[in-house]
């Protein structure tokens, strides 16, 4: 099954479709607004948090992955 945009992030006030966002995927997302207009070092917008959190995890899981296996390790 393919990913499909939430409908819910919608403008109720516009009915155009302000945020999309892919559920089954580690972080895809789509804004029509400007969130780095309002982010500050201080006070970032949630959007960059959630970014930065899901690129770590990623890069985690990524280092894991390649971690050689010593042949006296391998059980």
């Amino acid at each position: 099954m393919k990913s499909r945009p939430d409908p819910q992030r919608q403008n109720p006030a516009t009915g155009l479709v302000e945020i999309v966002e892919l559920k089954d995927h580690p972080f895809f997302i789509g804004v029509q607004y400007h969130p780095e207009l309002k982010s500050t070092v201080e006070n970032p917008q949630p959007v960059f948090v959630h970014f930065i959190k899901a690129a770590k995890e990623y890069a985690g899981k990524k280092d894991t992955a390649k971690t050689p296996v010593m042949q006296g390790e391998m059980t």
